[in-house]
């Protein structure tokens, strides 16, 4: 018995990530029926943060991103936000005690103003505003501790397993119809009477959002990989397919983009490599296939007589922005601070979000708050491209610019 253990236990370190998302798999499933299972998946994935290696952690959480939607608690999609913090959290405090933080103190005293800004009474107290305060915060340190870390860490690895994660997101939706409770937190979506597919996600474009990152992610590795590593080309491919599933007019645009930016990296490739010259045809009809399917769903969903209809092309968010765009500009108090991290924008009897990042931060934090944050971006860029040379840059900014 004890040799049986002794087995069981060496088998499990030498496949520990193996394991590891098996169970997680498993409870996530068990999540899908009742919610209360999720505190396992909490629990189980924090054990796995604190006892793993930066790049297997990360992977775990990469994995769970794309369950966040039905991995909640008292209807709250709380999970991965939490296990995100928590070990971004973690990480920093390491790297501060062990002094491998290395400070920035034009960034930190950036980021410090901001804080104070963020807190200042404009609008609502609110769940929304703290938020928000916290996204933002960790959307600024955990970049950061990446870069830093980034010869510690195997992004290809974190990569693969968070490409699986979405893969078994896209198995589990298929059986959703059969698991019991299971459906009662993802919304059916159509256009023009079509069915939008959205996996385990609560919109077909968080869905397509996610796919345009991961396909510029696989595109910077494809440039970056001096041989061709075919699984890379099978994972953009099944990528461009779930993508063009969710009917979204953004990821047809996104996609007809990182197919062109993805032909000239394979033009160039190719002048040095007579391996992909033996491929040339394949990859010029693959790309022609995947653009003329982005160009027939952008048909499907806008009709040509209203091409130059901006709210057809927005799908309505541009009535939401003139009336963001018009309370903003109501005075100058909104004009420069905002009107709150806590408010959304009310039009035709309901609030709404503004389905734009840059639209949400100007309207919520207004021209001083925008102001803030663009100098601790265009900071980091400039730090950044002081460690490695120009065309490197170009091509490191290219999954941030697709995002």
């Amino acid at each position: 018995m004890k040799n049986f253990v002794r087995f069981l236990r060496e088998d499990y370190y030498k496949h520990k990530m193996v394991f590891n998302l098996i169970i997680l798999s498993s409870l996530i499933l068990c999540s899908m029926i009742t919610q209360y299972m999720s505190i396992f998946v909490l629990i189980a994935v924090l054990i796995m943060l604190l006892t793993s290696s930066k790049t297997d952690a990360f992977a775990y959480l990469g994995f769970l991103s794309s369950f966040s939607n039905i991995v909640r608690l008292f209807d709250v999609e709380f999970i991965f936000i939490s296990a995100l913090s928590f070990y971004a959290l973690y990480l920093l405090i390491y790297m501060i005690v062990k002094k491998e933080f290395k400070y920035n103190w034009s960034l930190i005293s950036l980021v410090i103003v901001l804080i104070i800004y963020m807190l200042l009474p404009i609008g609502e107290y609110n769940y929304l505003k703290i938020g928000f305060v916290g996204i933002i915060i960790l959307s600024i340190a955990l970049p950061s501790m990446l870069w830093q870390k980034r010869d510690e860490i195997n992004f290809k690895k974190v990569l693969y397993v968070t490409f699986l994660g979405l893969v078994i997101s896209v198995v589990f939706s298929s059986f959703v119809e059969y698991i019991p409770n299971a459906n009662q937190f993802i919304e059916r979506f159509y256009a023009n009477g079509e069915y939008r597919f959205q996996a385990l996600y609560n919109n077909p474009n968080f869905l397509s959002g996610n796919c345009v990152f991961f396909i510029s992610i696989f595109i910077f590795f494809i440039y970056k990989s001096p041989r061709v590593v075919l699984l890379d080309y099978c994972c953009l491919g099944f990528l461009y397919i779930i993508g063009f599933s969710t009917l979204s007019k953004g990821f047809a645009v996104s996609a007809i983009l990182t197919l062109l930016v993805l032909a000239v990296i394979l033009f160039l490739k190719m002048r040095k490599s007579q391996k992909l010259k033996k491929y040339l045809w394949y990859y010029i009809i693959a790309m022609i296939l995947l653009c003329a399917v982005g160009v027939s769903v952008l048909v499907s969903r806008i009709p040509l007589s209203e091409i130059f209809n901006l709210s057809v092309l927005t799908t309505g968010r541009s009535e939401i922005w003139k009336v963001a765009f018009t309370e903003l500009i109501s005075s100058p108090l909104n004009f420069l601070f905002g009107l709150g991290l806590g408010t959304q924008i009310y039009h035709d009897g309901i609030y709404y979000a503004a389905h734009s990042s840059f639209i949400d931060v100007v309207y919520k934090l207004g021209f001083l708050g925008s102001l803030l944050i663009l100098s601790i971006i265009v900071i980091s860029f400039i730090t950044i491209f002081k460690k490695i040379n120009l065309k490197s840059s170009l091509i490191n900014i290219f999954p941030v610019f697709m995002a």
